[in-house]
């Protein structure tokens, strides 16, 4: 063996790069709680499910590349949000977009200001591209008030999520409208990934304000975490760009089927949000009643403040509940992330909850 270090062959930005580490996977088990990573508490529509049975016995599935134009999900899609297919670009998760968004437009020095604290790959991606990173934190966390991000430093790409992640702040539709107002020379990505739950949106100010690129995922309310399918929605020129430095094939057939199916039923869509709310409502209720500080959100998730982040984490994991820590994040120390699924979950956790209520203290 040689003593190749291929160290040397890397790019700074990537030796600077401390990189997003996914936290370890959970075995899936009866009784398991996976309130951590935002992922669906139910399975998505049968309808999905159905489609992929049948898409099992098609030719060609397997051993030919899929639609890379995703054609027919992508004109769905457009009839869903409101706008043509020209408007619409699919992609491998919505990861995928955010990479596709930092290579398309930043270059070294570039500032691209990140509204937080939000989340984690936007920041990852900026450093890829040696962009400088300008991080903008409001006042007061769960009160933001625009008229401080208008005062904040101009740059080439700001990136703000609505509702947000991980405080479950929605932002108000006039306000996102504002911005893009004062600054028209700056991108503005709007990661809209909770927006089945919010239900505000700006994906109608795209005609007026081009610079509005807007993202959407299938795997928070459509319940597709694990087969990776978001989508841009941006004027044509925007996507445009970004599709000529896509990867060809990137969604595959399973996930185009998958995404397609689930948007044939939008009532199931909509029936597990409306079960998300009331559970995540439950859980609220229960937590304070017994003494607790907890906050609904906008988003598919609640927030739960603790006076020992960790050992609460230890304790509950313990029990097979696995929550997300967000103590060490900035003006979130103290508090806990919880997902929320359906209200069979929610008193399963209150229930663990009460057992535990002493040592969690």
């Amino acid at each position: 063996m040689n003593n190749f270090d291929p160290r040397k062959f890397e790019t700074p930005a990537a030796r600077r790069l401390a990189g997003y580490h996914a936290k370890e996977p959970v075995a899936y088990a009866p009784g398991v709680l996976k309130m951590d990573l935002n992922e669906a508490g139910s399975p998505p529509s049968p309808r999905v499910v159905e489609a992929l049975r049948a898409a099992l016995t098609q030719d060609g599935l397997f051993n030919w590349y899929p639609d890379s134009a995703c054609t027919e999900l992508r004109a769905a899609i457009g009839r869903y949000v409101g706008v043509a297919p020209d408007h619409v670009l699919v992609t491998n998760g919505s990861n995928m977009a955010l990479e596709l968004i930092a290579r398309a437009f930043l270059t070294k020095d570039d500032p691209a200001l990140i509204v937080s604290p939000t989340y984690g790959v936007f920041a990852v991606q900026c450093e890829l591209q040696g962009a400088k990173i300008v991080p903008f934190y409001f006042r007061e966390v769960f009160q933001p008030d625009f008229s401080e991000l208008f005062a904040a430093p101009t740059a080439k790409m700001i990136y703000l999520v609505n509702p947000n992640n991980p405080t479950g702040v929605g932002y108000r539709h006039e306000d996102v409208e504002a911005w893009l107002q004062r600054r028209p020379d700056s991108l503005l990505v709007l990661d809209e990934a909770y927006n089945e739950f919010y239900g505000v949106s700006g994906v109608d100010l795209i005609v007026r304000y081009p610079q509005l690129i807007v993202l959407r995922s299938f795997s928070k309310a459509f319940s597709l975490a694990g087969l990776r399918c978001g989508y841009v929605v941006a004027a044509p020129a925007v996507i445009e760009i970004l599709e000529r430095i896509a990867a060809p094939w990137a969604v595959s057939a399973f996930t185009q089927v998958a995404a397609r199916a689930a948007l044939d039923d939008l009532p199931h869509m909509r029936a597990m949000v409306a079960e998300v709310q009331r559970a995540g409502q439950r859980i609220v209720t229960g937590l304070t009643a017994l003494g607790f500080e907890a906050r609904n959100t906008c988003a598919s998730f609640v927030l739960w403040k603790v006076r020992d982040p960790a050992a609460v984490t230890r304790a509950l994991a313990a029990r097979q509940v696995y929550v997300s820590n967000k103590d060490t994040v900035p003006q979130m120390k103290g508090w806990l992330r919880l997902s929320v699924g359906t209200l069979a979950q929610a008193e399963q956790f209150l229930k663990i909850i009460n057992e535990l209520q002493s040592a969690l203290r």
